[in-house]
């Protein structure tokens, strides 16, 4: 059986002003993948992500979703292909104004898919997805730690039931319990909506359970891609480099939080 390409990505070029930021990526996302992109801050991964959800326009080459242009048509074009499209920002983006309910559903009672009444019973199953109660429904956002935060976060990007779902840093800022939690969770929901994923994390240990699939770009291109199990032992010299800070700066963060938590009983 022949499976096909929810994503393509073919010779994708951007730059702002003088500064090329991607310089040709080539990648596909096949039906029910989970890709994970991974490398050095400034290489283009965000801004894959935007160019993806057509936040950024591109300069050169084509996106592709379910074998269909989305770049080049018009708001109308993109706007059908974003109906397909679920996004889980980095620092989770929920509107301070509004309780959890509200930003989970705000998309759809934006455009109308739903009523209000309609849309709180929506934010409650998707809740019970992220493995969060009804009495979180009517919080503000402040009243959140920072993994509830990504759950709602998670909640929302799951409302409208997409078919692609797109995740920037989902584990940034949380301690290695809460990313390994949050990372079984998406794993799971991801299998269970029969989802095709495309994320960006520096952890190696998320990418393992989030992903099946792993590609790494450097300066604005694809330097290595292949199965998430094999990042390690790859012999890249770009993905060892990384793979060796990686490592690096786990021990440094592990060794900083003994030092607090010594300081802390002392």
């Amino acid at each position: 059986m022949v499976t096909e390409n929810k994503v393509s990505i073919r010779n994708l070029h951007k730059s702002f002003g003088v500064n090329n930021i991607l310089k040709g990526v080539d990648i596909e996302a096949q039906d029910g993948d989970s890709l994970v992109l991974f490398g050095e801050s400034g290489s283009g991964k965000s801004v894959l992500l935007k160019c993806i959800l057509g936040l950024l326009d591109i300069d050169a080459g084509n996106i592709l979703i379910d074998g269909e242009i989305t770049n080049g048509h018009g708001a109308d074009k993109r706007a059908q292909h974003l109906n397909k499209i679920g996004m889980l920002f980095q620092r989770s983006a929920l509107f301070d104004s509004l309780c959890v309910w509200e930003n989970i559903v705000f998309r759809l009672l934006q455009s109308n898919v739903c009523s209000p009444s309609e849309g709180k019973k929506i934010a409650l199953k998707k809740l019970a997805l992220v493995q969060m109660g009804r009495s979180v429904a009517d919080l503000m956002p402040a009243e959140l730690s920072g993994g509830m935060q990504k759950r709602v976060g998670l909640a929302r990007a799951i409302a409208g039931d997409p078919k692609i779902l797109l995740l920037d840093e989902p584990t940034a800022g949380l301690d290695p319990i809460l990313s390994n939690g949050i990372s079984e969770l998406i794993s799971n929901i991801t299998k269970e909506l029969n989802t095709t994923v495309i994320s960006i994390t520096n952890d190696i240990d998320s990418a393992r359970i989030i992903s099946n699939k792993a590609a790494m770009l450097k300066n604005g291109q694809i330097s290595w891609q292949g199965p998430t199990e094999l990042i390690e032992k790859s012999d890249n010299p770009n993905v060892q480099q990384y793979i060796r800070s990686w490592v690096e700066e786990r021990s440094l963060r592990k060794k900083t939080k003994k030092k607090s938590q010594r300081k802390r009983r002392s």
